[in-house]
């Protein structure tokens, strides 16, 4: 990786990560054996800004835990 690499992880429960397997585009050993992947620029700032919405809609006092849902779904 060279110095332009930006990282993104998320972190969620077995429970919450078994429930997305139907949503996934491939099977998870693709996932597995390829725990890195190459986005172009528009594709990164899209999925960073499903990031910073998670945080903000996580900072919330009244948390709508399908919105959340739905936006780890994108992810």
């Amino acid at each position: 990786m060279d110095d332009s690499t930006h990282a993104l992880q998320l972190m969620i429960s077995r429970r919450w990560f078994e429930s997305l397997l139907p949503a996934l585009r491939f099977p998870i050993s693709y996932y597995l054996k390829h725990l890195v992947i190459d986005l172009s620029a528009i594709h990164f700032q899209s999925l960073s800004a499903e990031f910073k919405a998670i945080a903000a809609d996580l900072a919330d006092d009244h948390i709508l835990w399908e919105l959340i849902y739905a936006r780890v779904k994108v992810i």
